[in-house]
């Protein structure tokens, strides 16, 4: 629940297909995975089916996985290992343009 709540609340001007059309869109969160190398920068929500498009960068250990796609935030929440959540919301990431964001 607090992943849709942050992402409503960040999204509010970036729903989903908004920025299809950009060359370097927005990305308003990061997603990462605590136990495996996975991201996932977001650069459009919406609340109402809670799916999000951005930016993925896959387990592979070079570029070749990482695409741009839509992923359920509900899925990802329904992820645990031992009982514990391994998905968590970067609280420290800012709001920058794909462009400028450092993926590898």
């Amino acid at each position: 629940m607090i992943l849709h709540k942050e992402l409503k609340k960040r999204a509010s001007k970036y729903p989903l297909y908004s920025q299809e059309n950009e060359k370097s869109p927005m990305i308003i969160a990061k997603l990462f995975n605590i136990i495996w190398r996975t991201n996932w920068y977001i650069a459009e929500y919406d609340p109402e089916t809670k799916i999000a498009y951005g930016y993925v960068e896959a387990l592979m250990p070079d570029s070749i996985c990482d695409e741009w796609w839509y992923v359920s935030i509900d899925e990802l929440q329904s992820l645990y290992f031992f009982s514990m959540p391994i998905i968590e919301l970067d609280l420290s990431f800012e709001e920058v343009n794909f462009s400028k964001l450092k993926v590898r």
